[in-house]
């Protein structure tokens, strides 16, 4: 906008000289031109020796501070880089990330700077950033120039995360009972399994002596193994509500603290994400709910879970799933208010 007033008022300076024959008017009118066509030699010179690298995270989450590097290199010999501004002007960008802004006052010939971008993610998905602009407004301020470097990321942007009271993951983890049975292969379970030859590196406390004695051969015990408590979170994705899918996010990054194998299913797709434990897999299940798509002209399938495993089912504000598991937990987006814990920060 600032240029575009800047040209009308030079436009009108040229006409109303012309017109009147006001020397003054004409020497005003050539201060106005000179610093058009200085602001244009400088600027032009001095981005297009400018060479970008973007350095982004790999992922992000909704609503929490983050940041996305950039190596700005002037290659020029003598031309200095003044007043420089970066941004992205992918569309993803600007829906995802609310087109965010970087600065930078100088950058020497021949050096480079590390220009940092402060964000917070406005919304989860997938963003493609395929180019980033530098433009700068210097000498004058009202004329920008602008070079585009074209180069490819992507960057995950997690769901919101809120802290779910303790009470509400101890009746999720009590519905997630281990099964009945063990499984008859060695493991680290309680119930012995048998006897094998002990190997080199075997722990010294799991040797049978007496049996060994007895055998005149070193063996160790086994035990069997045990299953895992696992929480099905299935998540009705016919209609869109970003409530359900903060709490199903929620629920799984403090389920997965707690020693619960989980699992993500959805009402149109079925499990996406088979059930799990640990850090690795907590990020797989909220990669999954970053790039989910809601739909609400797909069928609801018909989804059961294997084996005695504890589900519990995300419906969007009003809604019902009719294929929901038996006696699986139901929980509307609306019960996120309820059971959020009074402290707003997630480790």
């Amino acid at each position: 906008i600032g240029g575009i007033l800047f040209s009308l008022v030079a436009v009108m300076l040229a006409l109303g000289a012309i017109n009147s024959g006001n020397n003054l008017l004409f020497l005003v009118f050539g201060v106005v031109m000179g610093s058009i066509i200085i602001s244009g030699i400088v600027s032009g010179s001095m981005l297009m020796g400018l060479r970008v690298r973007r350095q982004p995270p790999h992922r992000l989450r909704v609503g929490e501070p983050g940041a996305i590097d950039y190596e700005i290199r002037n290659t020029a010999r003598f031309s200095h880089a003044f007043a420089l501004i970066v941004s992205e002007p992918s569309p993803d960008a600007k829906r995802l990330l609310g087109d965010p802004r970087a600065f930078e006052v100088h950058i020497p010939p021949r050096s480079s700077r590390t220009v940092r971008m402060d964000i917070i993610p406005m919304q989860r998905g997938v963003a493609s950033l395929d180019r980033v602009s530098v433009s700068s407004r210097f000498p004058v301020g009202f004329l920008e120039k602008t070079i585009t470097a074209h180069t490819r990321d992507t960057v995950i942007i997690h769901p919101r995360i809120v802290p779910i009271r303790s009470d509400a993951i101890r009746a999720l983890a009590g519905r997630a009972t281990e099964s009945a049975h063990q499984l008859r292969r060695p493991g680290m379970g309680d119930e012995f399994f048998g006897l094998r030859e002990y190997t080199h590196g075997d722990p010294v406390r799991l040797i049978a002596w007496r049996t060994s004695a007895r055998t005149d051969t070193l063996v160790v015990k086994q035990n069997t193994q045990r299953r895992s408590r696992t929480l099905w979170i299935l998540l009705d994705d016919t209609a869109p509500d970003e409530d359900a899918v903060t709490l199903a996010a929620s629920i799984a990054h403090d389920g997965a603290g707690r020693d619960l194998s989980i699992g993500l299913a959805t009402a149109t797709r079925g499990g996406i994400v088979s059930p799990g434990r640990g850090p690795r897999h907590r990020t797989l299940i909220l990669d999954a709910l970053a790039s989910l798509t809601h739909d609400a002209d797909a069928p609801a399938l018909p989804w059961r879970s294997s084996g005695r495993t504890a589900c519990v089912v995300l419906h969007a504000a009003g809604g019902t799933l009719v294929d929901a598991p038996r006696g699986a937990m139901h929980l509307e987006a609306g019960a996120l208010h309820r059971l959020r814990a009074q402290t707003e920060t997630a480790p």
